[in-house]
């Protein structure tokens, strides 16, 4: 893959293509996007406008959704470390920051009425 390039896998392709273009992704680039997913150009196009427009907000807007030791939130630049090796936030912190979501029974209340 080349410096900056997202890598794309392709869920038509065969499932054994299709895991090993995961595998590749992630072990060299981190992570990847999907095509072939069957959703609607629009939904993700979307999606994509959501998550440009949230991730641009100034670190207060974003705070306001914080995770703050919940699973589902918001994690600001060098707030975790996933490495397997080593993970240590005060040494080696990860240089992004994310938004989790999954499953809900309802808003969790840390986040009723932030938006």
């Amino acid at each position: 893959f080349a410096a900056m390039e997202v890598p794309v896998v392709d869920l038509s392709l065969p499932s054994e293509q299709v895991v090993d273009a995961i595998g590749q992704a992630c072990a060299v680039v981190g992570f990847f996007t999907l095509r072939g997913h069957g959703l609607d150009p629009q939904l993700v196009a979307e999606a994509q406008a959501a998550a440009q427009a949230f991730f641009g907000q100034d670190e207060g807007g974003k705070g306001r959704y914080a995770a703050n030791g919940r699973a589902y939130g918001y994690f600001p630049r060098a707030s975790e470390a996933l490495s397997n090796d080593d993970a240590d936030v005060a040494t080696k912190p990860d240089l992004r920051e994310a938004f989790s979501m999954g499953p809900q029974a309802g808003v969790p209340p840390h986040l009723r009425g932030a938006g």
